[in-house]
């Protein structure tokens, strides 16, 4: 439950508030602020405090770990000034932590090598080219392109068994939830929808004779939106900046989502998990890269901006928080600094504008979208299932003081510094820029994983980099300057084990889901063997089934007509099968696993009362799970068959 987790949300809500605030509070000129060369002295404090309390708390590093090896990337920074490579070293330790999987990591020479000749250059390019033109916009928009077209294409990873299970895993979430739509289910009420009706739409739009291929497009194609619309921020907020500092952010953004998104220790592609990716910040992404545009550009079309916040809305909760978060607040911002309100009566009273004006806004929205739910399922969106996932975060851990997070504040931080001596447009920049990774931030507050915070890169970069585009002084400007470089050259630390397995069966340079998809048929014995060997790794006590029982039990329901059963099984994998008429909207354990066994139990009864059809479920009997008593409550077996390890009851609503 979100409640464990209430220490971590009021720290989060005072950030909130206080980023919200801070740009307003620059509108009162009255107050005399501490000089440039004073805030940046302060930043530079607080980054030694945490990074010394950073090194006191890790094990101490080797002479080839990245923490000591990157020592080297301030060097190029003495030319520019002792404050930039003081900046550049109080980085290092808080950028060690993106290093989560292996806390004493050392690097062979080869990767010792890669990772020093990458980030030196990287820090060293702004002297190598310094006319001040920015990055070329559309070749360096072409090839960020291409390269995500090819990170999206490439699928060789899924040919190994943990990229495999990786993937069947993590897109089963949406497979099932369109297969329930399109078979009659009732979201929020029969299910409910973990990432949002927006996702569950398209793809249900793109169902054929099987969702596989529609969430592999879907994902694909929202990547690449958000790639491209986040680099295209890092386009613009660099255009005054020499082409070699420009360059750099943009290296860091093309890393930060094909890369560090795909699970560095054992990195398999942005593909694998779209939960972390496209699927879930594109809506953000374009709304962030629409009114970084507008403010560099200098043109104002707020019809545009609200269509995307409304796209927000639609999308999903999680999209329509940060929309909401990001848009509303930086129109009153915008309005506070046209009307010329520098007293704290004229600010206060813009503040509270902004905030009815959002209010009301988001409310008219949410009760449209509910009119329309109506509309067509004759009955009013149940909360609870609207909010299950907001209310139980599925695999809540604790924030580890150790780990990456620091690097996100120190981020949000910075941006902060450059807002203090900016432009009425500087400040505008600055702020969406920091509220958007604050927005991007609530990802972390539940399922607080250091790896969560690899995953907000995108954001931690783009917030970077406007504080870059600003203007800082020397010890901020040090400091993110190798934060970025780090970020780059840091690809030297992944693992490419699944990789590795594919180029050992020759399936490395497969493109497309097709072979994947004929695989989770589980037709062929190798194809049972894959998911046995994902299993395998960790090992399970007691051991699981063999899959190979599952397959023959999935093959006597296909030539029965039977439809697809929910499989109970470790592997929490939902079975391959043509969309049909639903028995039940719990269809993908994988999904529902985590959530309260009453709240999953109240789905089931719903679905049972609702669709009031038979259906199927295949159980792990090696297993003790609470799957079968939730189904066996509101459904009686009217048959049932044993298949080696598993057993398939036929259930009918009671």
């Amino acid at each position: 439950m979100i409640e464990q987790k209430a220490a971590l949300l009021a720290v989060y809500g005072v950030l909130l508030v206080v980023a919200c605030i801070l740009p307003f509070s620059l509108q009162l000129r009255a107050y005399k602020y501490p000089s440039a060369w004073t805030i940046d002295r302060v930043y530079g404090a607080a980054l030694a405090v945490v990074g010394l309390a950073l090194l006191a708390a890790r094990p101490w590093p080797g002479l080839t770990s990245p923490l000591v090896l990157s020592i080297a990337f301030a060097a190029p920074l003495v030319f520019s000034g002792a404050g930039y490579a003081i900046g550049g070293l109080l980085a290092l330790p808080l950028v060690a932590a993106a290093t989560w999987w292996d806390a004493s990591l050392r690097l062979d020479a080869a990767r010792a090598a890669i990772f020093l000749v990458v980030g030196i250059l990287a820090v060293a390019l702004p002297r190598l080219l310094p006319r001040a033109e920015g990055a070329p916009p559309s070749p360096s928009l072409l090839a960020i392109f291409v390269l995500g077209v090819a990170a999206v294409s490439l699928t060789g990873f899924m040919g190994s068994p943990q990229g495999f299970g990786t993937v069947w895993h993590h897109w089963s979430v949406y497979v099932g939830s369109s297969q329930a739509l399109l078979g009659g289910a009732i979201p929020f009420q029969d299910y409910p929808v973990q990432y949002g009706m927006g996702p569950t739409l398209v793809i249900a739009a793109l169902c054929g004779q099987e969702c596989w291929s529609g969430t592999y497009i879907v994902a694909a194609a929202t990547n690449l939106l958000y790639l491209l619309a986040m680099a295209g921020s890092v386009v613009l907020l660099t255009r005054r900046l020499p082409i070699g500092l420009a360059l750099v952010p943009l290296a860091a953004m093309a890393c930060a989502i094909l890369m560090w998104t795909g699970y560095p220790p054992d990195f398999k592609g942005p593909i694998a998990t779209p939960s972390v990716d496209g699927l879930r910040f594109f809506p953000l992404a374009t709304l962030l890269c629409f009114i970084i545009a507008a403010e560099e550009r200098g043109f104002r079309l707020d019809a545009a901006g609200h269509a995307l916040w409304l796209l927000g809305i639609v999308w999903s909760p999680e999209a329509a928080f940060y929309a909401t978060i990001v848009w509303w607040p930086y129109l009153a911002l915008r309005r506070a600094q046209d009307i010329g309100a520098t007293s704290v009566t004229g600010v206060t009273i813009e503040v509270l504008r902004g905030a009815g004006v959002a209010l009301a806004a988001t409310v008219a929205a949410f009760a449209a979208l509910a009119t329309l739910f109506w509309v067509v399922y004759h009955q009013w969106p149940s909360i609870e299932g609207f909010t299950a996932y907001v209310r139980n975060p599925p695999g809540i851990l604790p924030v580890n003081p150790t780990g990456p997070i620091w690097l996100a504040l120190a981020a949000a931080g910075v941006v902060a510094v450059a807002q203090l001596r900016a432009d009425a447009r500087g400040i505008r920049v600055g702020f969406v820029s920091l509220i958007g990774l604050f927005a991007a931030g609530s990802y972390y507050l539940g399922r607080s994983h250091d790896n969560n915070v690899l995953n907000l890169l995108p954001f931690i970069v783009l917030a970077l980099t406007a504080a870059l585009g600003i203007g800082l002084k020397d010890v901020a400007s040090g400091f993110v300057q190798v934060t970025l470089a780090s970020l780059v050259a840091l690809l030297a630390t992944f693992g490419f084990e699944s990789w590795n397995a594919a180029a050992q069966r020759g399936e490395a340079w497969n493109i497309g889901p097709s072979l994947f998809i004929s695989d989770i048929r589980l037709v062929t014995a190798e194809s049972s063997a894959l998911v046995d060997q994902s299993l395998a790794d960790p090992p399970k006590t007691p051991a699981p089934a063999p899959t190979a029982d599952a397959a023959a039990a999935l093959e006597w329901l296909r030539a029965r007509g039977e439809g697809s059963p929910v499989w109970v099984s470790p592997s929490m994998f939902l079975p391959y099968g043509p969309p049909g008429p639903a028995w039940t909207g719990m269809n993908d354990v994988g999904a529902f696993a985590l959530l309260p066994h009453d709240e999953v139990e109240t789905f089931i009864r719903n679905g049972a009362q609702h669709l009031h059809r038979p259906g199927w479920i295949l159980v792990d009997r090696t297993q003790t799970t609470p799957w079968p008593a939730l189904f066996f409550t509101n459904y009686s077996i009217t048959e049932q068959r044993d298949f080696g390890g598993y057993t398939a009851y036929r259930l009918a609503p009671k």
